[in-house]
């Protein structure tokens, strides 16, 4: 039967389990000096303890579990974290699309656009991806013509454009589509 490093072993005393017991727990800084001084002991027994039983590779067979253990959890929540944002911000930026659809009833301009441009941040960031771009540019027949221009780069009034344009052509498609 195999023991891992941080169990008791079995030819280890109930004694020498309960100073390594101390030992371990102490952490990074362990020392069996630290050790002995906790259980009120002499060093020369924990000395002598520390080197028949391995003290110092079992210890730190139990730190690299301990911090696999945390680093599982951590990613766990990361994963947890990132969902909920990504949820919050699509959220958000389906009502800020709607309201730029009734701009001037619920939100003005300025809101919407503020909510929209947070929500695409949140959501890229959940997602893992850049918010801040630059602009390439392609070569179209001997012209540079600009791709990649983002929402939080466009002037509020701009952006109202190009989303009333994108609502134009969303309705457009929508009754084209309904007609056939």
């Amino acid at each position: 039967m195999d023991f891992l490093p941080w169990e008791r072993q079995p030819a280890e005393t109930p004694q020498a389990w309960a100073a390594f017991v101390a030992y371990r727990d102490l952490g990074p800084y362990r020392t069996a000096e630290k050790a002995a001084a906790q259980l009120k002991k002499g060093n020369r027994a924990f000395g002598a303890f520390c080197t028949e039983y391995n003290w110092v590779a079992r210890a730190a067979a139990w730190d690299a579990e301990c911090d696999k253990i945390h680093r599982q959890e951590l990613i766990e929540k990361q994963k947890e974290a990132i969902k909920a944002h990504g949820d919050a911000a699509a959220l958000v930026r389906k009502h800020a699309m709607g309201a730029i659809k009734d701009i001037g009833r619920k939100l003005d301009p300025d809101q919407a656009i503020k909510w929209l441009q947070a929500a695409v941040k949140i959501e890229c960031a959940a997602l893992g991806i850049p918010s801040e771009r630059t602009a390439q540019t392609v070569e179209m027949g001997g012209n540079k013509d600009p791709v990649g221009v983002y929402l939080d780069h466009l002037p509020a009034k701009q952006l109202i454009e190009v989303a009333r344009e994108a609502l134009r052509e969303v309705e457009k498609s929508t009754t084209e589509g309904a007609s056939t």
